[in-house]
């Protein structure tokens, strides 16, 4: 979705909506909608990123309200786009396991809140560093559940980990969806132990996915 005002951007109600009202109506795969303004699309494709070029070469317009065209996509070579993927790999992964590191210490301190505000963020970076390793591309979003699809739309093993498939997973990863604010902000964030030694279990089994499957590109 490429928008006029950098105000809609970050309209997230506006954007949720509009994804519950087409999820309704189309059943035949799951919908995610990226907002850009066509300053930063035009910004990114000048710079040869290849997310966007795809996007430009193989998208298809279905709604031009002022018809102002898109710029002409500059070129990364093969060894360009190599650096780029490894050195957000380097970053993402290693940021991602500090942050493990920075919930074991506060579980083990009892701060259960902090820990899982850390343990949301060990999970935010390891999609992170999946989607830009692979697609040089990461969606504005701290939405744990978008960044899941994002990331399976990429390997279908991701689709696997947190598994919603009883009542104890789907309440454990709504409530590490919430830590990011809640953990931090609300009186009223409640999640238990035994909840973040599960969920941090399924942490770890994302870091071995995404360790695999970028391995796999970068040396590829």
């Amino acid at each position: 979705m490429i928008v006029n005002k950098d105000a809609l951007v970050d309209e997230d109600i506006v954007w949720r909506k509009a994804e519950e009202q087409i999820e309704r109506k189309v059943k035949s795969a799951p919908l995610g909608l990226i907002v850009h303004t066509l300053n930063e699309v035009n910004e990114q494709l000048q710079k040869g990123h290849y997310f966007f070029k795809d996007i430009r070469e193989q998208g298809i317009l279905l709604f031009d309200a002022n018809k102002k065209a898109l710029a002409e996509p500059g070129d990364l070579t093969d060894e360009e786009r190599l650096e780029i993927a490894q050195g957000h790999y380097n970053h993402w992964f290693q940021s991602a396991k500090e942050f493990q590191e920075f919930f074991e210490l506060a579980i083990t301190k009892g701060y259960i809140n902090k820990a899982a505000f850390e343990l949301h963020q060990a999970t935010e970076r390891f999609y992170a560093c999946t989607l830009l390793t692979l697609t040089n591309y990461l969606p504005k979003t701290h939405n744990l559940e978008k960044l899941k699809k994002y990331c399976a739309d990429q390997d279908l093993a991701f689709a696997d980990i947190f598994p919603m498939d009883d009542k104890f997973h789907r309440r454990s990863f709504r409530r590490l969806q919430r830590a990011y604010i809640d953990a931090r902000y609300s009186m009223h964030y409640e999640i238990t132990e035994e909840e973040l030694r599960y969920l941090a279990g399924e942490v770890e089994k994302l870091k071995e996915l995404v360790e695999r499957v970028c391995l796999v590109r970068l040396q590829g």
